[in-house]
Order: C-alpha cells, then structure tokens, then sequence
C-alpha cells in the first residue's frame, strides 16, 4: 500500500484523508511499513496526518516496527531508521510503537529496546497468538509482572490475531 501511496501521493492521500473524515470513529492510525520506502515519505506523511488532523486533539499515530529494529537502529522491513525518524521533528508526533516482538517475547527484548534510548512509555509490546499455549502462556504472565514491575510506564502490551489469543483459544477474553 505505501508504494502506491508515495507512486502518486497527491492522488491516494487525500483518498485517506477522506476515509478517516468520513469514518469518525477512526481516531488514528497505526504505520505498519513492511515494504521499502524512503523515510522523507513517511516524514512527508507524518506531517500530511498532523497537519490534516491537528484539529482532533485525539487523533494518534503509531507505528510497528519489529523489534530487532528498535533493538539495533538497523534498517527494516521499511529500509529506514526508526530511530532517525524517531529522532527527528516528526518523531514528537509518534504517539507509540506497537513493537512486533513475534520471534522474542521476552524481558530482554523489552530491556534492550529501552538500553537504545526509547522510553518505555512510548513502547507497546506485541506477542502473536501462536507463540503460546495454555500451558505457557504462564511465561507470559511472567514476563509482563517483570516489566511492570521494573518499567511502571511500560507502554502496553497487545496480541496479534486476538481471536486465537491464549490461554484459551475459545475465550481470547481471558488473554486480557
């Protein structure tokens, strides 16, 4: 989607713009790049949703990076900086990053991402539903009572596919 986004970004933005208009109960939007891009286009575009939506003092922006690319400052699925962008004068305006810890759902990658300067207030921790069962999802409790426990404004956690979410793939209720 951003490659024809930026293909002709005065004709497919404000096609966004519209759609976030017209649905009023979208209240944000969350950039989950996963293709290559430059970053002047996802600055360009940071700028477009404040300026376009500065109005609504509760529209967010999020990311969703992977992890390792929060941990490293290594270029990512996006082929840029997170840190860069998260350094710049759009950066300010990245409300949190929805990190996706698929592949390390652990205290260290959490510890990690913080040690390379992002505070913990503006990371939100993602697990995805097959990385544990009823039997494991313990480890899970775990490791959220020792991130609360250490980081008091941790930014959240959340599950990718909730609807299979543990411990009970029939109640993803009781993940939360």
């Amino acid at each position: 989607a951003y490659k024809e986004l930026f293909s002709d970004f005065d004709i497919y933005y404000p096609l966004l713009k519209r759609i976030i208009r017209e649905k009023s109960w979208i209240k944000g939007i969350d950039l989950d790049i996963e293709e290559n891009t430059s970053i002047d286009n996802i600055k360009m575009l940071i700028n477009r949703l404040v300026k376009d939506f500065s109005d609504d003092n509760e529209f967010i922006i999020t990311m969703a990076p992977v992890a390792s690319t929060l941990i490293t400052d290594g270029s990512s699925f996006a082929g840029f900086n997170y840190k860069e962008l998260y350094n710049s004068k759009e950066g300010k305006y990245i409300h949190w990053f929805n990190t996706q810890c698929y592949d390390s759902y652990t205290l260290e990658t959490y510890e990690s991402i913080i040690k390379n300067g992002y505070p913990p207030e503006k990371i939100v921790m993602g697990m995805e539903s097959g990385q544990f069962d009823e039997k494991t999802f313990k480890n899970v409790i775990n490791i959220l009572k020792n991130l609360q426990l250490k980081y008091r404004n941790i930014g959240g956690v959340f599950d990718w596919e909730y609807l299979d979410a543990p411990p009970s793939k029939t109640d993803p209720s009781l993940w939360c």
